[in-house]
């Protein structure tokens, strides 16, 4: 009779080898082991019971194929690399220790701009609020969505979190 080692036998790396070690000399564990051991042993035989049934169910009638056109090819908005920087922190929150994350949904038109803020949730300080709608508004811009190659207007959300450095 040939010794092969459990772990060249079954493919194991270090850590699994440390639990299999671990769980056959401690007791509390030796239980959840020989139960596993027990359910690898039921498994395959209840999926093969199963799955047959389901098979066999989930089997179509033969129809003739029918080739449908593709779907419209819908792809969002992205932001414009390196233009959409954050939005200054307030001076007046900064000095007060305001901090906050303002939720926005931005409407992007075809052309890339952005047409309409929406606070979505706001930060608890009017200022912080005040200052993302304003910044977003008035400078970020983005490549358009497209719906077939076509710009598209397109709705976004984002978060912007303001936390002061301590």
């Amino acid at each position: 009779m040939v010794f092969i080692p459990r772990s060249k036998l079954f493919g194991e790396n270090k850590m699994q080898r440390r639990w299999h070690k671990f769980a056959s000399i401690h007791p509390r564990h030796w239980m959840h082991w020989r139960l596993a051991g027990i359910a690898f042993f039921i498994a395959p035989h209840v999926l093969l019971m199963f799955g047959f049934a389901v098979v066999t169910a989930a089997i179509p009638a033969a129809q003739p194929s029918v080739q449908s056109a593709p779907g419209p090819v819908f792809l969002p908005a992205t932001p414009i690399r390196k233009a959409n920087r954050l939005p200054p922190y307030p001076k007046d929150s900064m000095l007060e220790g305001e901090e906050g994350s303002v939720l926005v949904r931005l409407t992007i038109a075809a052309d890339g701009q952005v047409d309409y803020v929406q606070l979505v949730k706001s930060s608890g300080s009017a200022a912080l609020d005040r200052t993302t709608v304003r910044w977003i508004k008035a400078r970020w811009r983005f490549h358009p969505a497209t719906r077939n190659g076509q710009p598209v207007v397109s709705t976004i959300t984002i978060e912007v979190t303001f936390a002061l450095r301590r």
